[in-house]
């Protein structure tokens, strides 16, 4: 969907509140476009559509940060990390999170940018690696 399209969406109040709806697979809007690299769809979802930055797909309790993360879409986690709001060390149903998302599927960049966070849990890191 393009960037233009989700703006005349988010223009209409019905639809900024179905932003948090979860669609079959338990996935929301923001979930979906952060799992797809749609870093500009991701913003507006964040700053026009308020959608919840920190909401999991109840099935995999995975983020969007996660999402992000595990297909090492580097623009998209660094706008998901500039929320004020964001939950760095969220953990999945095994207890990942997005550092060892990124880590499993070798992407270095998306790691580094985690890693500069002040907030995420070194121990919790280690913990889960080991």
């Amino acid at each position: 969907m393009s960037t233009a399209a989700v703006e005349m969406l988010l223009e209409n109040q019905k639809c900024i509140e179905l932003v948090n709806a979860e669609n079959h697979n338990g996935n929301t809007a923001l979930l979906t476009a952060a799992d797809n690299g749609c870093n500009d769809i991701v913003l507006l979802f964040l700053q026009k559509g308020k959608a919840d930055v920190n909401k999991v797909n109840p099935r995999t309790m995975e983020s969007a940060l996660m999402l992000a993360a595990i297909e090492g879409h580097r623009a998209t986690v660094r706008v998901l990390l500039e929320h004020p709001d964001i939950e760095v060390n969220l953990a999945d149903i095994e207890g990942a999170s997005a550092f060892h998302k990124a880590a499993y599927m070798n992407h270095p960049t998306v790691c580094q940018l985690l890693l500069e966070r002040p907030d995420l849990d070194i121990a919790q890191v280690i913990k889960v690696l080991w």
